[in-house]
């Protein structure tokens, strides 16, 4: 398995694993995916996990610089396909994620769209207040510090 950098021509294979694995709980349509993925590309990085040439699964994270003295990034998204995981593809992401959001200097992780990221399938983007509030205002328990 290898981990690597997004290319545009992933995107189809990504929406392909959403589809697979989370269309039954936040359905999208391609277009809005593409949409929301390359909205991501400033600020965000994409991570690829390939068997065999086959996409199997991709993190998006952020780092934001706003409200602090250092950068915090989060995940925004990560998916695996259902029939790899046990394999370790979400712990390599998560690492390959780390090991790069630390080398940019973060020294907080959170789970969740916390780097002003939009990856809320099923809430109206034009509800931008209800966004804001959410992403401004929700504390996210779940917060990984570095020591």
């Amino acid at each position: 398995m290898i981990v690597r950098n997004f290319k545009n021509s992933d995107l189809i294979n990504m929406y392909r694993l959403w589809e697979l694995n989370l269309r039954h709980k936040w359905p999208i349509e391609y277009q809005d995916f593409e949409r929301i993925i390359r909205s991501t590309d400033n600020g965000h990085s994409h991570f690829i996990a390939e068997i065999d040439n086959h996409i199997v699964g991709f993190i998006i994270t952020g780092i934001n610089i706003t409200g602090k003295p250092r950068p915090h990034g989060s995940v925004v998204l990560i998916i695996v396909n259902q029939q790899d995981q046990g394999k370790g593809v979400g712990k390599k992401l998560l690492s390959f994620d780390e090991r790069h959001l630390h080398s940019q200097g973060v020294a907080d992780i959170q789970l969740g769209a916390g780097a002003n990221a939009y990856f809320w399938p099923g809430v109206p983007e034009r509800e931008a207040m209800i966004q804001y509030s959410f992403v401004n205002n929700y504390h996210h328990p779940y917060r990984k510090r570095r020591r």
